[in-house]
């Protein structure tokens, strides 16, 4: 096998920037299951500790390519930079649905508490949130008590700092399988930036869906991905020691994504190498004891948990129309050369084993008589290793095409470079296109605002929670603040019926003498003659606390 350049400095810094939230998570799950808080204090400790000490590995020896790491700053700072613009000026959770109200629950219990739920009755609130893995909501709570906000505020910036290193490790990914004499650093950004040609899947998880703990998984998932493909170049155990701290976290932040690395693993342990069975088999125990001794654990009186994998919900389903033919035929003809040559074969397996984990999952679900949801919910974790195979049709197309241009004219081969780069600022155009169709296609209206967020505090200290009414457009924003601001019970037979919710039956109530006292009004939504049957007890900006006029009653 031919020699692969060291990890270059771009490397190291992802590297940094992904393990030390993974050694939080893992940090934090440990102290809870010792009978110890998470303080944001304490936390702090593994947070720092395993960047630094990641830095200190890995930066003395890296690659000191400036293009290379200038260009990797630019693509993740970049899409950062777009995603916290896209939800100016509150910066909250762009996304909707009863998932996002579920993940807050939970989020705001760990700000409140900083342990897991363990109490007598907390089911009755949480739900199926009190046996969740926690591993994004402890990230959302400790960067809001980090930030002095809270784990709501934190949320979007959580999201767009996994949704921009994702973008940056499918490009690291694409430039290492990509040969040293094609453009690497322009075209690996044209890999990165083809995931915009499946907007449905790539922005559709946050701005449609709140899928929070996938988004956050998949993170971790590329990084895995990442460590086996430089063990592939370089077997050393640090590489290995690496996927095993991220396929920790991604167990404990979203396990249906944990499928796909740990038979990744066993796939690349198998390739042929010049390597003893012993120091293999040395490397298996090094990446695998610690991911699956917390499956364990966590799994260990969870048994019922493990039906979720086939449960049902909404998602995007994989068709030519998510996708684009162009893309299509690109990445599917990247899977095909990466499965043929040693050092993008890595990227290959990683396709074959997420399609292995969706078949399982759709034969799950079949026999539950579900729709699959969860296989469906798989393909947005294909997507990144379709972009990365994006990269090696580029690179086998620039190799083939270079000693044409050789050929034909010096001057060609001198201007490769240039017009790799006009390539990559060609597709930053066509993923601009893609943004705008994004926002026709995805709904981009928040359920949660924040005048909304100060009234339902406001009424949450003041009034009784269970003598609100929700007058609000929008049932997403009526059932986010019955549950997680105002922190009703999840099982109760109010939260059970729909109308609670829905503006039009609120109004229908609240004309009706005898109803709630008081009610979270979005006052632009409010018709004028409903306006005139309230008094304003409290103001924020569209939102309002009101009380009614006339006689109520209020539940005990």
């Amino acid at each position: 096998m031919s020699k692969f350049p060291s990890v270059t400095r771009a490397e190291a810094l992802a590297a940094a920037l992904v393990l030390a939230p993974a050694c939080v998570i893992i940090s934090a799950y440990t102290c809870d299951r010792l009978g110890l808080s998470f303080t944001p204090a304490l936390m702090l400790v593994p947070l720092m500790t395993a960047g630094a000490l990641t830095l200190w590995t890995l930066w003395p020896s890296a690659d000191a390519d400036a293009v290379a790491f200038a260009t990797w700053a630019a693509l993740v700072i970049g899409v950062f930079a777009w995603l916290m613009w896209l939800a100016r000026p509150w910066w909250l959770p762009l996304g909707s649905g009863p998932d996002l109200t579920h993940h807050l629950q939970l989020i705001r219990y760990l700000d409140e508490h900083w342990h897991l739920p363990r109490e007598p009755g907390i089911e009755g609130f949480l739900g199926e949130m009190t046996f969740y893995t926690p591993g994004s909501h402890i990230l959302a709570s400790l960067a809001g008590a980090w930030s002095g906000s809270s784990g709501l505020h934190a949320l979007h910036a959580l999201v767009a700092y996994a949704t921009a290193l994702k973008v940056g490790l499918v490009a690291l990914i694409a430039r290492r399988t990509m040969r040293p004499s094609v453009p690497r650093d322009a075209l690996s950004v044209v890999a990165a930036l083809s995931l915009f040609a499946a907007h449905t899947y790539f922005l559709g998880s946050f701005m449609r869906y709140s899928f929070v703990a996938q988004i956050v998984a998949e993170l971790f998932m590329l990084f895995a991905w990442w460590a086996l493909t430089v063990w592939n170049h370089e077997p050393r155990l640090r590489w290995v020691a690496m996927f095993a701290i991220a396929s920790a976290a991604l167990f404990l932040t979203w396990p249906i994504l944990f499928g796909p690395p740990m038979l990744l693993l066993g796939l690349v342990l198998l390739l042929p190498r010049t390597m003893a069975i012993r120091q293999r088999a040395l490397h298996a125990v090094a990446a695998a004891a610690l991911p699956l001794i917390y499956a364990a654990v966590f799994i260990v009186g969870r048994t019922a948990w493990v039906q979720m994998a086939g449960v049902a919900g909404e998602a995007s389903r994989p068709a030519v129309s998510v996708y684009g033919w162009p893309f299509i035929a690109c990445s599917t003809a990247g899977l095909v050369l990466a499965l043929t040559r040693p050092r993008t074969r890595v990227t290959a397996l990683m396709a074959l084993a997420i399609l292995a984990e969706a078949a399982a999952l759709a034969w799950l679900a079949q026999r539950q008589h579900h729709v699959p949801y969860m296989a469906q919910k798989t393909f947005y974790a294909l997507l990144f290793v379709q972009a990365a195979a994006v990269g090696c049709v580029l690179d086998e197309a620039w190799n083939t095409g270079q000693p044409l241009a050789q050929r034909l004219s010096p001057r060609l081969t001198a201007m490769s470079h240039a017009a790799a780069w006009i390539v990559a600022l060609v597709t930053l155009a066509l993923a601009g296109r893609s943004v705008a169709a994004a926002r026709k296609t995805i709904r981009l209206q928040p359920a949660i605002s924040h005048p909304l967020e100060l009234a339902g505090e406001w009424a949450r200290a003041q009034v009784p929670p269970l003598c609100v009414e929700y007058l609000v457009d929008d049932d997403e924003t009526a059932y986010w603040l019955h549950l997680a601001v105002l922190g009703n019970r999840r099982i109760s037979a109010r939260t059970g019926d729909d109308d609670t919710y829905r503006l039009t039956p609120a109004l229908v109530r609240w004309l009706t003498p005898g109803g709630l006292p008081y009610g979270i009004a979005d006052l632009p939504a409010i018709p004028r003659g409903v306006r005139e049957e309230f008094d304003i007890v409290a103001s924020f900006d569209t939102a309002a606390v009101v009380r009614r006029r006339g006689p109520s009653t209020c539940p005990p």
